[in-house]
C-alpha cells in the first residue's frame, strides 16, 4: 500500500501487519522519523528499508536494510533479499 501523506500513512500502519515498511529520505526529515517512530510501534517485528542517496547509518531511524536510490530496483530487491525471510 502506498499512503497519500502522514496521516494516512500511520493510519495504514495501525491497521495491519506488513512484509516490509519503505522509507524515502526525500521526504522531510520530520516526516521520516515519525513514520519511522510509527513502523516501530505499530509493526514492531516489521523490518524497515530505507531509500537513500548513500548508505550512512541513520541512528536515528536505524534502518534495517538500506537501498541506494541511484542503483535502481536491483538495490530494493536486493535490501527486500536481506530482511524477509523466505517462506
Amino acid at each position: 500500500m502506498t499512503a497519500s501523506d502522514l496521516d494516512e500513512a500511520v493510519r495504514i500502519m495501525r491497521r495491519g501487519h506488513f512484509d516490509a515498511i519503505l522509507l524515502s529520505y526525500t521526504l522531510p526529515s520530520r516526516t521520516v522519523d515519525h513514520l519511522a517512530e510509527a513502523a516501530r510501534q505499530y509493526c514492531p517485528d516489521c523490518p524497515v528499508i530505507a531509500i537513500a542517496q548513500s548508505n550512512t547509518q541513520d541512528r536515528r531511524i536505524a534502518p534495517d536494510a538500506v537501498a541506494i536510490a541511484e542503483e535502481g530496483p536491483q538495490a530494493l530487491l536486493a535490501a527486500l533479499s536481506q530482511v524477509l525471510k523466505p517462506i
